[in-house]
C-alpha cells in the first residue's frame, strides 16, 4: 500500500519507484496505518470501492512522530528531485533539437552548415558535461570495474537511501546529507541556467538565421 511517488531522473529514485513504465504512476513511501476507500473505476466497464484497513507492521512499528519525520524528509527530497526531472527534459529537448538542425544541414549553404556544425558540437559538449554531473561519465574501458564517481543523483539518492533506511528520526548526518544533496542541485541548476540563458540563446539565434524553428523559450529553473 503505496503512496503517490513522483517521476525521478536517473539514479535519484526510490527503490520499486525508479523503475517503472514513464506512463505509470510510481509508487511512493508506504501509506500510514488508516481506514482508506479503495475506487476502482474502468469507466462505463466497471466502477466499484471498497474499505481497507493498513495496520503498523507489528515486528516493527514505527510511530506517528516518526512516519511524519520521515515523510517530510522525504519531501523535501522530492522537491530536489522534481528539479532534476525539469533539468533531464530540458536537456533531452535540447539533444533532439540539435539533431533536428544536424537533419537540416543539407538545406543550408555550406558556409551556415559549417559555422552551425562547430557550434552545436560545442553544445552538445556542454550537454554532455551536464549529463555527466549528475549521473558520472560513461565506463567505457574494460577490466576496471566500475570507477567510483560523486554523482548529484548518487548523492540524492545516498540521501534517500540513509533517511529511508533507518527506523529513527533523522539527526544531523541526515540533515548533512539533504544540505549536501541541496547544495550539488544548485550548483548543477546554475550552471545549466548560464547554458541555457547565455550559450544556448546564441546558438538558437545563429540557428534561426537559416529557415530552421525547433527551439522554444525556457525560464530559469529554481
Amino acid at each position: 500500500m503505496e503512496g503517490k511517488g513522483i517521476r525521478t531522473s536517473g539514479q535519484g529514485g526510490r527503490g520499486r519507484g525508479a523503475a517503472h513504465n514513464i506512463d505509470e504512476e510510481p509508487g511512493g513511501l508506504l501509506v500510514d496505518p488508516g481506514t482508506y476507500k479503495v475506487v476502482v473505476d474502468l469507466g462505463k466497464e466497471l466502477k466499484d470501492s471498497m474499505m481497507v484497513v493498513v495496520n503498523d507492521d507489528p515486528n516493527a512499528p514505527r510511530s506517528k512522530e516518526l512516519r511524519d519525520t520521515l515523510r517530510a524528509a522525504n519531501a523535501r527530497l522530492d522537491k530536489s528531485a522534481l528539479k532534476l526531472v525539469d533539468l533531464t527534459d530540458r536537456l533531452t529537448e535540447a539533444d533532439d533539437i540539435i539533431k533536428k538542425i544536424e537533419a537540416s544541414y543539407l538545406n543550408m549553404e555550406q558556409k551556415q552548415s559549417d559555422t552551425l556544425k562547430k557550434v552545436a558540437k560545442a553544445m552538445q559538449d556542454s550537454i554532455k558535461g551536464i549529463r555527466e554531473q549528475l549521473n558520472g561519465k560513461t565506463q567505457d574501458k574494460q577490466g576496471y570495474g566500475n570507477v567510483p564517481q560523486v554523482t548529484v543523483n548518487g548523492i540524492l539518492g545516498e540521501a534517500r537511501y540513509t533517511i529511508l533506511g533507518k527506523s529513527t528520526i533523522p539527526g544531523a548526518q541526515e540533515e548533512r546529507l539533504i544540505i549536501d544533496a541541496e547544495n550539488m542541485i544548485s550548483n548543477v541548476l546554475k550552471r545549466s541556467n548560464n547554458f541555457f540563458e547565455v550559450a544556448w540563446k546564441g546558438f538558437r539565434a545563429l540557428a534561426e538565421t537559416t529557415p530552421i524553428k525547433f527551439f522554444k523559450d525556457y525560464k530559469l529553473i529554481e
